[in-house]
């Protein structure tokens, strides 16, 4: 007790003072106020989250209501509201569906979940039931900010004190003493035992991520096609990829959102090889272009594991439980499930044990040239696969385990310098995407950042598979499969077991500044995952909201993307304590045997039951659109001459959002439509432009921009036609979003029904503009090729000069043409291209060009500043 008090205590109350002051400089400096009110409303169904209504009521009685935001089931206000309550009213036969209510004010956060003490409610006059949560209260405002934030630092130095107090009474035991020093890799190893053979591991690790992929495609068809990837993304790569084969390379698309951005904000893969290669084998090899996801799946996962299995031997990893690495990693849950909702985890199945496969490398081969050229070309290819918030967590590990290295006395000091060059050629590899993709956010008007559902509670569902633990997935909203959504964490129980009691025991041990030099040397990958976790833990874990003020960092969300990165690194810390553990007793082969078929049997269980996704779309891609697309008499009901309106709850789970032609599903099918999904392009200022001018006279925007068709999706049910629903945002994740239906009544009185379907009724807009028309005759429209470049304009029937309008919208990196010759392109009224052109043209031509000559020289630049730097330093990295 007396080394307690004296080493471990002041320790911990160091560390304690450090979050503390993390948490001091994320108040002052973060930009998400902490004096807004914000309520989320889990488990309604849209009927009911119309219906329902949130307002404010102060002390002195005066109400004041909560606006909707742009996300189903929220409401906030960004006043500064203390000494009151919110309160929900709604449909009582709705209160027993609530699944949850989370109340953020000051800082501060109010969970209610089933189970919890019943709110208080009573029945109102209108019918309604109203629930209290009561707001929290301070003198200055920020009283229960202040209480949170001493609050948690003191909880993680309370944690460090008990660990280190266990591994105390521990030591007091000779024989777990000696085990727990040994799996820390305090005692002296011996020659390691058991099996030695590394081929026959591997290939039985490959063969059961082979059935396991094999068995999630039999669970559904176009497996990893799924939530984002099957509405937002695949249409897109589809259309990006017939436009390559047409000699064009994907810049724009014509079919959301007024014409958007695709390759240069890096959220569809386009600047990344392996996407058109998936396109190619799908549409050549297997005959169904629409397995393209499907594909680029297999191929990263099969890869990943192979490149997870050589670092886990270079690691220190005997053979099976190099395999059973593999096999926790791959086919985790963060990347099984999270990989079909949205593609871009997938390659950081590849590029993350890449990267630590480097790290691991660096002491015996950092000075070499393939060492170099190879981490550098594999960081090239991790940014341009296109998210940021991914590639630069898999940056932060390699450089942390670097750093780690080097502090430990494992590494000198000049290999620093190695890591800074390869570093340099990555980013100069991927500057031709990286210069622009900054370039484009820099335009962006973001939401607050640095926020998102953590991994703080979800430690139990990261340790045993459903349904022996029950969680909700990152996002807190899906309906289908809601019994098996906490396989989203799950990674194979036996080596992240390991890897957070090895954490909680390493902790501990920290603690004592005899052994840290030792202990940091010998976990290198637990500190790394340790890391991970804790950041992927959001607000809980502090260091999140320091790196929420820092530039770049402030606009991530969702923490829970770094669950691939704790999985990886504390199952290879967790692999080695349980081999150290194991020692060199005889029966120590057997026991790393039985951890992998262990592993083994656990995550082909996991794959049988991997059904959930974050949305559940009731339909697979793309089913025909026969008797949408042609009516009676063999005449087209849509084309591609105007554009449409889909009337739909954006995340409706049902086979109507298809047919309604919901997100980027037009793509799909070479249509065009005012909707769209994409978290980018909506916050641009042109995007946000046109939102206000939807928002101020939709009936007349609709005319404007072209829109001749508006599908509604059956489930919307009955509407009173008196009244005029409110206009809600229009260019966002859909224009239709959340429960706010623009539109819809003024549609059902004066719009012309063309088809009435089982799921979808169409209905014809008057008077829309043409895509494409002299400013002097607006209802005539000039014949218009579009592209994935831009659009071609005949202007034949012109004479003399005019005013022509292309009706997209008008982006920076827009140029225009006029038989050849550069034109200038201005912004209509609406927000649209505008040519004044010559007389005597023929022919007008937009192309939409991002500066890829600027990332090019950038890159060129940063490859031979780290040719150069590699050169100077070579042969004399050994310096201390």
């Amino acid at each position: 007790m007396t080394r307690l008090l004296k080493r471990d205590v002041p320790a911990a109350v160091g560390v304690a003072g450090v979050l503390l002051a993390c948490q001091l400089v994320a108040l002052v400096f973060a930009r998400t106020p902490s004096s807004g009110v914000a309520l989320r409303v889990a488990g309604l169904d849209e009927a009911a989250l119309r219906a329902a209504q949130v307002r404010y009521v102060g002390a002195d009685g005066g109400t004041l209501p909560l606006e909707r935001t742009r996300t189903p089931g929220v409401w906030e206000s960004a006043q500064s509201l203390t000494g009151g309550r919110v309160v929900l009213s709604l449909p009582a036969g709705q209160v027993a569906a609530i699944r949850g209510l989370w109340l953020t004010t000051f800082g501060s956060l109010l969970e209610w979940t089933p189970g919890h003490p019943p709110l208080k409610g009573r029945l109102a006059a209108n019918g309604l039931v109203e629930l209290e949560l009561q707001l929290a209260t301070s003198r200055r405002g920020a009283s229960s900010a202040t209480g949170s934030m001493f609050t948690l630092p003191l909880l993680w130095a309370s944690l460090l004190l008990l660990s280190a107090l266990t591994r105390r009474l521990v030591l007091r035991r000779k024989r777990l003493a000696k085990v727990c020093s040994r799996a820390l890799g305090l005692a002296p190893e011996t020659a390691p035992t058991g099996p030695g053979r590394a081929w026959p591991w591997c290939a039985a690790g490959l063969l059961v991520v082979s059935i396991s992929l094999a068995g999630v495609e039999r669970l559904e068809r176009y497996y990893f096609a799924q939530d984002d990837s099957l509405v937002e993304a695949l249409p897109v790569i589809l259309e990006a990829y017939h436009g390559l084969g047409a000699g064009r390379f994907p810049t724009w698309s014509p079919g959301q959102l007024l014409g958007a951005p695709t390759t240069e904000i890096g959220l569809y893969g386009l600047a990344y090889p392996p996407t058109f290669l998936s396109c190619w084998i799908a549409s050549r090899v297997l005959g169904d272009e629409r397995r393209a996801l499907d594909v680029f799946a297999w191929l990263h996962l099969l890869v990943g594991y192979m490149i997870t299995f050589r670092f886990g031997r270079t690691a220190g990893l005997r053979p099976p439980m190099a395999a059973a690495l593999g096999l926790s990693f791959v086919l985790s849950g963060a990347l099984l499930i999270g990989g079909r909702c949205h593609f871009l985890l997938l390659p950081v199945a590849v590029w993350a044990p890449w990267l630590a496969l480097a790290a691991a490398r660096l002491r015996t081969q950092g000075d070499s040239w393939r060492w170099l050229l190879s981490t550098g070309i594999a960081i090239g290819l991790d940014i341009l696969s296109g998210h940021p918030q991914l590639w630069v967590y898999s940056l932060l590990c390699f450089v942390f385990a670097a750093a780690l290295q080097a502090a430990a006395g494992e590494l000198p000091s000049g290999r620093l310098v190695r890591v800074l060059a390869t570093l340099t050629l990555g980013v100069g590899l991927g500057s031709p995407l990286l210069v622009p993709q900054l370039q484009s956010a820099s335009r962006v008007h973001w939401e607050e950042g640095g926020t998102g559902s953590g991994l703080a509670r979800k430690l139990g569902a990261m340790l045993l598979p459903s349904p022996l633990v029950g969680s909700l997935d990152p996002y807190d909203d899906s309906r289908l499969h809601a019994q098996v959504r906490g396989q989203f964490y799950f990674s194979g129980t036996v080596l992240t077991g390991a890897g957070l009691a090895a954490v909680a025991a390493l902790c501990g041990a920290l603690l004592d500044p005899r052994w840290r030099k030792r202990l940091a040397a010998r976990n290198v990958w637990l500190l790394v995952g340790a890391a991970a976790l804790l950041i992927g833990m959001g607000k809980t874990g502090v260091v999140w909201n320091l790196l929420a003020v820092l530039p770049g960092f402030s606009s991530f969300r969702e923490p829970f993307r770094l669950l691939p990165f704790a999985t990886l690194f504390l199952a290879t810390g967790g692999g080695l304590a349980l081999q150290r553990a194991m020692g060199t007793a005889s029966r120590a082969g057997r026991w790393e045997q039985a951890v992998f078929a262990t592993v083994g049997l656990l995550m082909l269980y996991h794959a049988s039951i991997a059904r959930s996704s974050f949305t559940h779309y009731g339909f697979r891609p793309y089913p025909t659109m026969d008797p949408l697309v042609t009516a009676a008499g063999g005449k087209a009901l849509l084309d591609a001459t105007h554009r449409l309106l889909p009337m739909a709850n954006r995340d409706s789970e049902g086979p109507g959002l298809c047919w309604t032609l919901k997100h980027n599903l037009p793509s799909a099918y070479g249509l065009l439509s005012i909707d769209g999904y994409c978290s980018l392009v909506p916050g641009t200022a042109e995007n946000i432009f046109a939102q206000r001018r939807i928002d101020a006279d939709p009936v007349a925007a609709m005319k404007a921009y072209g829109v001749r068709w508006a599908l509604e999706d059956a489930e919307l049910g009955p509407l009173n036609p008196d009244s005029e629903p409110a206009v809600g945002a229009v260019l966002g994740h859909g224009v239709v979003r959340g429960t706010s239906f623009p539109l819809l009544g003024w549609i059902r009185r004066r719009a012309r029904p063309l088809a009435r379907l089982p799921l979808v009724t169409v209905w014809e807009l008057p008077e829309p503009s043409p895509l494409a028309f002299a400013a002097n005759r607006p209802l005539v429209g000039l014949p218009v090729e579009f592209r994935c470049d831009g659009a071609t304009v005949d202007l034949s029937s012109l004479s003399g000069l005019a005013v022509v309008v292309l009706n997209v919208l008008k982006r920076p990196w827009m140029s225009v043409w006029g038989d050849g010759r550069p034109l200038v392109a201005q912004v209509d009224d609406w927000g649209r291209l505008q040519v004044h052109v010559p007389s005597g043209t023929r022919f007008l031509e937009m192309r939409y060009r991002p500066p890829w000559e600027g990332g090019l020289a950038v890159g060129l630049a940063l490859v031979l500043a780290s040719l150069a730097l590699a050169r100077v330093t070579h042969g004399r990295s050994e310096q201390r």
